[in-house]
């Protein structure tokens, strides 16, 4: 049985919330079969220990004294389990107290030690925000800290707004609710973190370029979304390397792509010299992409998209391109269309192949729809689908008439600007680069590129909210 962990852990996350009836078959069964799982699920549910001790003389003696065998100043939350109905609940000197009635058992517990549980993924590629979920862990909070110094303080600066590092109130609130929520599903992995071990020799090498260009060092996350920092690694779409650069966009970049052989075809294939932008209707009309929408190119004899300081250069200067455009530094929403610039494109009308999907014309047509004051939260008002396969089908009407006008495949835009894919591009490289700087600033900050790091590590900072593993912790 396969398990899919963040449909399962959604369903026991709302569960845990109501604590009302048996546990669903499906969890159940997914618990026999997969022992990772029943760890993540014991770890999460289990009962802290509750001991009915005398009660201040001011409470009822149906009050229920409970010392949480957890850290005091952790965010708290109960669920009432079973019989128990809980009537009120307040902490105090550490410890909390629970007024039940009829109580046959109960649970109450402080929120997560957020920390890795499950061996997982890499990384993720979408998250599903439940507000009363994102609220009850404190990280809407406890986030604002690392999403004001990484994301908010250069938008400002950009657009001169000052008034968007200093009030959260003015920030785009469904892409920070979207970051916390990828960074509550992130923590989880000790994969990821063990990735995060194994490559940071080059993480901090693309964090010292970005410094000298000076552009954001969230930017270093885009190579752990496009490759998960694999040199080699070749998508459906023939994107190679760090960075999974197109052939013809490491063309326009000055990166060598030459003596590409095909597979099943004799010769070789290399993007000629005006080749700069893939073409349009890539996986029907690109030649080193088969009918059945998989990459031809089996190796290529030069390919300096494998090249780590290559590539990064040739990435900084695209970054820089839209980095440097008016428009879209007065946004105030700068740092985010520039990752997702990475995934749709800047503005390929300037090399004759216009593209709506483009950040720079996307960009645009959103602020035409909105008042001034609003157009900074492009980037979470365009997140519209669920999460970057949903293709809403078709409406059909009679003799089969597509009244939606969606196409047979469905509408890859879920009646946004960007494409399902670019909407959930970019918050899950802020949340990886929150959590990268908390692992490197924690474990390694004697590497230079990560000194500056530490602090985010000290007391009263937000990488104290997590349970980081040490590198010994992931052998």
């Amino acid at each position: 049985m396969t398990v899919n962990y963040v449909r399962l852990q959604g369903i026991v996350e709302a569960w845990d919330r109501t604590g009302v009836g048996d546990l669903p078959d499906e969890v159940a069964l997914a618990l026999d079969a997969d022992p990772e799982f029943r760890v993540w699920f014991d770890t999460r549910l289990k009962p802290w220990t509750a001991v009915v001790e005398a009660v201040p003389p001011d409470l009822e003696q149906r009050f229920l004294r409970v010392r949480p065998q957890r850290s005091a100043g952790k965010p708290w939350r109960w669920a009432a389990v079973g019989a128990v109905a809980a009537t009120a609940l307040f902490a105090a000197s550490g410890v909390v107290y629970v007024a039940v009635e009829e109580a046959s058992h109960f649970h109450v517990s402080y929120a997560d030690d957020f920390g890795p549980r499950v061996e997982g993924e890499y990384f993720t590629d979408f998250a599903t925000v439940d507000r009363r979920a994102l609220e009850e862990s404190g990280l809407m909070a406890g986030l604002e800290e690392p999403f004001r110094d990484f994301v908010m303080t250069y938008n400002a600066a950009a657009s001169g707004r000052a008034e968007l590092v200093s009030d959260p109130t003015l920030w785009d609130r469904p892409f920070y609710e979207h970051v916390v929520a990828s960074t509550l599903e992130q923590v989880q992995y000790k994969r990821f973190f063990r990735r995060l071990e194994d490559v940071k020799d080059t993480y901090a090498e693309v964090v010292d370029d970005l410094h000298a260009a000076d552009l954001p060092e969230v930017f270093a996350g885009i190579p752990f979304r496009e490759s998960a920092y694999l040199p080699d690694l070749q998508s459906n779409a023939c994107a190679v390397g760090w960075w999974q650069l197109m052939p013809e966009v490491a063309n326009r970049y000055g990166l060598k792509v030459k003596g590409c052989h095909l597979k099943d075809a004799e010769g070789t294939w290399e993007p000629a010299s005006g080749d700069v932008v893939p073409p349009a209707g890539l996986f029907k009309n690109a030649v080193y992409i088969s009918g059945g929408g998989q990459c031809r190119i089996s190796r290529c004899d030069v390919d300096d998209r494998s090249n780590l300081g290559l590539s990064t250069a040739a990435s900084i200067t695209a970054l820089k391109e839209v980095w440097a455009d008016p428009v879209l530094r007065d946004s105030g929403a700068l740092v985010q269309i520039a990752l997702l610039s990475h995934n749709a494109g800047y503005d390929d009308a300037r090399y004759g192949v216009a593209k709506k999907s483009n950040l720079l014309p996307a960009f645009k047509k959103f602020a035409r729809s909105v008042p001034p004051s609003e157009v900074s939260n492009f980037y979470g008002a365009t997140i519209t689908c669920t999460n970057p396969d949903d293709m809403p089908k078709p409406e059909l009407g009679e003799g089969g008439i597509d009244l939606t006008n969606n196409g047979p495949r469905g509408d890859e835009y879920c009646g946004s600007m960007l494409h399902a894919e670019t909407q959930h591009y970019a918050y899950p490289i802020v949340a990886r680069h929150m959590l990268a700087v908390c692992y490197y600033g924690q474990n390694h900050a004697d590497m230079p590129a990560f000194a500056g790091w530490a602090k985010y590590t000290d007391s009263g900072h937000y990488c104290t909210q997590f349970n980081l593993p040490t590198p010994s912790d992931l052998r």
